[in-house]
């Protein structure tokens, strides 16, 4: 299962859903509480990204440049745990899913971006790899199981 940004040439994919990217920020953080944020005014935070190639970074860099805004990442880190525990210290913001975000766990506080943003949620595999008949009938489940669009 993946969060795609783009699909790799090597991968066979089906899309099982969308995930809409939230910011998340410490509960006393000075936009804590605050409805829709437009991307614009991240202009001058610190942010907590995930290294470079990862998805999620992909997508946050590529939206960031499109409203003209150069992110200052304070850290970078790949997992998500860590990242809303940093987020959660006040050591920055971050943009990450959403569903990631409303689960249990420490304190933080989070609202929607304006535009939205999204990643497919997928499910890959290799590319011309012959699936063996449980991997088959789990892309099957996963084909029949889809939300309808």
């Amino acid at each position: 299962f993946a969060l795609e940004a783009g699909t790799p040439p090597e991968i066979e994919r089906v899309e099982l859903s969308s995930e809409e990217l939230a910011r998340a920020m410490s509960p006393g953080h000075r936009l804590a509480g605050t409805g829709p944020v437009a991307l614009e005014e991240l202009r001058d935070e610190s942010l907590i990204a995930f290294g470079r190639g990862a998805s999620t970074r992909r997508r946050v860099d590529d939206a960031l440049a499109e409203a003209g805004v150069k992110p200052r990442i304070a850290l970078e880190a790949n997992d998500l745990a860590l990242v809303r525990s940093l987020v959660a210290r006040g050591l920055g913001l971050a943009i990450l899913p959403r569903s990631f975000l409303e689960r249990p766990g420490e304190p933080i506080s989070h609202s929607l971006l304006t535009p939205p943003l999204h990643l497919a949620v997928v499910l890959w595999w290799q590319r011309g790899r012959r699936l063996a008949p449980a991997a088959r009938a789990f892309v099957d489940f996963a084909l029949a199981s889809r939300p309808p669009r």
